[in-house]
């Protein structure tokens, strides 16, 4: 099956994705990851690599990934936990496609065979693991053509005596190929590669099953080991441990030798045998670093040993009869070690500084950006708590510039916190309260009440005659009423302004009464103060109605002392009188256009303004911490219809 190329867009940042198998090539790394794609990596002398090609071939995770050696074209194979192979050109194009016979299980390890002398085609060894029908896990070594992906021999079909990690190729007397098998305690089974017909699609059953020789270690492991390790020839198998190596040899199963890893070496201070330790490496091929076989009998090897800080260390390692010795050749030091902090500075940055900058800057697109994240980003990418943090920093940095977009960003965090996608939930839960915490706390416009379950959000800035206020159920993350705050009838031509379309300040401050039930707003434009009743919770969830409710009790507040509107500057007894709309018009040379309106709205805003509730039947009116007034409202809790009294205090 021959697949076609297709071109895309290709981002500047590569597609983050979870690896889980890994080739290289002297031109180029391919990773292979969990959803089935593979990266083509090229290995360009730039100080930051980046991947050229995105293979799909796959559906299912990759399990391995092989390079196909020379003297054959450079090709690639790759197979899939779903039992898949498939095979890649020099010019990464999927030249074939193929399913592992069902019996045969999900390939793990891969690696290439030598030519053989009855035939030119490439072949692969291919080790298999199925569970059968008593729970065991059977392993299978199949042949495998690298050209047709057609399995041409069974070597191996049965329990092995523990999962394989590691796997190698050996050429004994008269060229004899067997396939080397390692388990994390370093025993090794060979298994013989025979030579036969094609015979695709054959039971295992109807196969010659070879005979498997196990090898095993004398010597316990002392300590977990990290990473299996085989010589290309097959003969030493090396188990990384976190600050060590252990070399055992194959054919005898004894320890040949430990590779110590300096406590210094390759650790950040304080960090030696935590962070800093030795997570995996691999044998350089022979003549790669000095690597042969001497003839005093004495085998150099050249290792690899490499640490979770992307140090490495490159030894010379000599086995001899009766003798081991190791050198230290290189040593590549650990550069996410070194820049490690540097990362998490820069990280800091960004998220506490830069993004909340660039979002100062331009609330409406930083709006656009996040409410687009939510549709195309998964519900567990770290983006969506990014977004709250930097949203955050913005109320703090620039409430004033935040105002007139509250509904966006109460929008926002709702739909963060929905209960229909438990995944962002459970990662944006204490952000997102943190975040609505955050918003009642510098805007007054914003209220929580005391159990934390409503939620008010009034118009800071909006036209007149269209003010609401919405109140949200934060539990159901839902819209339970509408209030209508907009000009009750005999409005004050201040409030009005030059235009019923001109925007002016709206709601200047909310509070939920002590019991949740009632909601109370001030607004300065236009010394009012109006209250609502909500009802009991469970009543409200049922009967839920967006239709906007108009205020059940409205007291207009005494101007205090050196009290001016910010909207005109003009004195409110003028204003009420009518005489402010024709002066504005006649003194006025031109009108404000929008924008030049909303910054000045802006400027004049203030958000120092708080309803404070006073022995659950009055409430305080404050700016800047300082009394101004004191009204009793309607009591919904004893039935009384209290005077509606204000009492103005010098400010």
């Amino acid at each position: 099956m021959k697949c076609h190329s297709v071109a895309a867009l290709w981002s500047p940042s590569p597609p983050s994705h979870h690896i889980t198998a890994a080739a290289a090539t002297p031109a180029a790394l391919f990773t292979g990851a969990a959803d089935g794609t593979i990266l083509h990596w090229p290995l360009l002398p730039s100080p930051s690599p980046r991947p050229s090609s995105l293979l799909c071939a796959h559906a299912a995770a990759i399990t391995s990934l092989c390079p196909l050696p020379s003297p054959s074209p450079p090709c690639l194979l790759a197979s899939c936990a779903a039992g898949v192979l498939s095979l890649f050109s020099a010019s990464l194009r999927c030249l074939r496609r193929r399913s592992l016979p069902p019996w045969a299980g999900a390939p793990s390890l891969v690696v290439p065979l030598p030519p053989s002398s009855g035939s030119s085609s490439a072949r692969v060894a291919i080790l298999c693991h199925a569970p059968d029908d008593g729970n065991r896990h059977v392993s299978a070594v199949v042949i495998v053509d690298a050209r047709t992906l057609a399995v041409l021999r069974t070597s191996f079909h049965g329990a092995l005596i523990a999962p394989p990690k590691a796997i190698a190729v050996a050429v004994g007397v008269e060229d004899a190929v067997s396939v080397v098998l390692a388990d994390v305690q370093g025993r090794a089974q060979v298994v013989p590669v025979a030579e036969g017909a094609a015979v695709d699609g054959d039971s295992p059953r109807r196969l010659s099953v070879s005979s498997v020789s196990s090898v095993a270690s004398a010597e316990a492991v002392d300590g977990s080991v990290e990473a299996v390790l085989l010589s290309d020839d097959g003969k030493v198998v090396a188990l990384v441990m976190k600050n060590s190596c252990l070399l055992k040899c194959i054919s005898e199963g004894v320890v040949l030798g430990e590779v110590s890893l300096p406590s210094d070496l390759l650790c950040k201070e304080g960090e030696s045998g935590v962070k800093g330790c030795l997570v995996g490496g691999f044998f350089l091929r022979d003549g790669e670093w000095g690597a042969h076989d001497s003839e005093d009998g004495i085998v150099v090897r050249s290792l690899v040993l490499w640490s979770k800080n992307g140090g490495a260390i490159v030894y010379r390692v000599e086995i001899g009869t009766g003798s081991f010795g190791c050198q230290s050749v290189c040593e590549i030091p650990g550069i996410a070690s070194e820049q490690g902090e540097v990362a998490v500075t820069m990280r800091e940055a960004l998220v506490g500084t830069l993004l909340p900058s660039l979002a100062m800057a331009d609330i409406v697109g930083f709006f656009g950006l996040i409410q687009s994240q939510i549709w195309a980003t998964s519900s567990d990418s770290p983006v969506h708590v990014i977004s709250i943090k930097t949203l955050i920093r913005v109320v703090r940095g620039a409430p004033k510039a935040l105002a007139p977009y509250l509904d966006k960003a109460i929008s926002y965090v709702l739909h963060t916190m929905d209960p229909s996608n438990l995944i962002m939930r459970k990662a944006c839960i204490i952000n997102s309260m943190m975040a609505l915490r955050e918003i009642a706390r510098v805007f007054p416009m914003v209220a929580l009440n005391e159990s934390m379950t409503r939620l008010a959000v009034g118009d800071a800035i909006g036209e007149i005659h269209n003010a609401t206020i919405r109140v949200y159920d934060i539990e159901s993350v839902t819209k339970i009423r509408i209030l209508d705050a907009s000009g009750p009838p005999g409005l004050p031509s201040l409030l009005e302004g030059s235009s019923n379309t001109t925007a002016t300040i709206l709601i200047t401050a909310l509070s939920f009464s002590p019991d949740g039930e009632g909601l109370v707003a001030f607004s300065e434009n236009g010394l009012m103060i109006r209250w609502w009743s909500l009802g009991n919770a469970w009543w409200e969830r049922l009967s839920r109605s967006l239709t906007p409710v108009q205020c059940t009790k409205l007291i207009y507040v005494p101007p205090w002392e050196g009290f001016s509107p910010n909207s005109a500057r003009l004195s409110i007894i003028s204003s009420i009188l009518g005489h402010d709309k024709h002066q504005n018009s006649e003194t006025k040379t031109r009108e404000l256009d929008e924008a030049d309106n909303l910054k000045l709205l802006l400027h004049n805003i203030d958000l120092s303004y708080r309803l404070q509730w006073v022995g659950g039947k009055t409430i305080k009116l404050t700016r800047h911490g300082q009394e101004l007034g004191v009204t009793r409202l309607w009591s919904c809790w004893d039935g009384m219809d209290l005077p509606s009294t204000s009492t103005p205090l010098a400010s």
